[in-house]
């Protein structure tokens, strides 16, 4: 507790001895010689001050209560780094080279911290990073398995890992979309939203400089281009780029996509 608090209730004690000076002798030598009008003057003012060092320190007070908690380390690819100062711009187009698939989440992890939130859902949520299977381009892909246990659960690219708001993101200004491929697994059609942007959780100091901009597709067995709208959008700060949601209504019995080639165009 810090001095402000502690004077102001230091002095509505000193207002209540005054109030009832017949009970404590403190008052006797406080105000033997005061009139008792100057005597009430005194504990108005007294009262009054300590109320209102006491209103003026509750955002101290309350703080610990209402904070989301310390920015845990900064990290890229697991690795500590020191925190950016300001959103840096992006280093290629492609995503999985600006950001990292790190932030797992969901309607019933929401009040948990990202560290408890990742350890429940990654694996309902699997991510299978270099993912050999019919890739787009390359030699590898994002595989994504779905287990159907929660009511929707979702995956953000971050920078840095794990960056809900904690620290500056990429600033992206210039471009005006993302692209990806995606396909599902099997010869099911798989409903699922793709965002980007949003995605910095309330209270924390670099919140993201757009709200996330949603796309809803239906994914079939072939690599299909998709496109997510950005223009007129602020991307100054984007600690997520990029997001994939996948819910149990549109996926009763779970699902497997892949992703590819994930990038910012202009």
């Amino acid at each position: 507790m810090g001095a402000l608090p502690v004077v102001g209730i230091l002095l509505l004690l000193l207002a209540v001895v005054l109030r009832n000076g017949r009970r404590y002798p403190i008052n006797f030598l406080i105000c033997q010689d005061v009139e008792v009008e100057m005597t009430m003057r005194i504990r108005v003012c007294f009262g009054a001050v300590g109320v209102a060092a006491v209103i003026l320190s509750l955002p101290t007070l309350l703080a610990p209560v209402f904070s989301p908690g310390p920015a845990p380390p900064a990290r890229e690819r697991g690795r500590p780094v020191v925190p950016p100062k300001g959103p840096l711009p992006l280093p290629s187009q492609e995503v999985d080279k600006s950001y990292f698939p790190s932030g797992w989440m969901s309607k019933s992890t929401n009040e948990l911290s990202p560290a408890e939130a990742n350890a429940r859902l990654q694996n309902l949520l699997r991510l299978e990073p270099d993912c050999e299977a019919n890739p787009h381009s390359l030699q590898t892909c994002y595989k994504i398995t779905f287990t159907p246990a929660e009511e929707w659960m979702g995956l953000a690219w971050q920078y840095p890992d794990g960056n809900w708001g904690y620290w500056p993101g990429r600033n992206a200004s210039g471009y005006n979309r993302i692209t990806l491929w995606a396909r599902s697994d099997g010869t099911e059609v798989h409903t699922v939203e793709f965002l980007a942007g949003g995605h910095t959780r309330a209270g924390l100091p670099w919140q993201a400089s757009c709200q996330a901009v949603e796309l809803w597709c239906d994914l079939g067995q072939e690599w299909r281009q998709y496109t997510i709208d950005l223009r007129g959008k602020d991307l100054t700060n984007l600690p997520v780029g990029f997001v994939l949601v996948i819910r149990r209504t549109e996926n009763p019995n779970g699902c497997t996509i892949y992703l590819d080639d994930i990038r910012f165009e202009k």
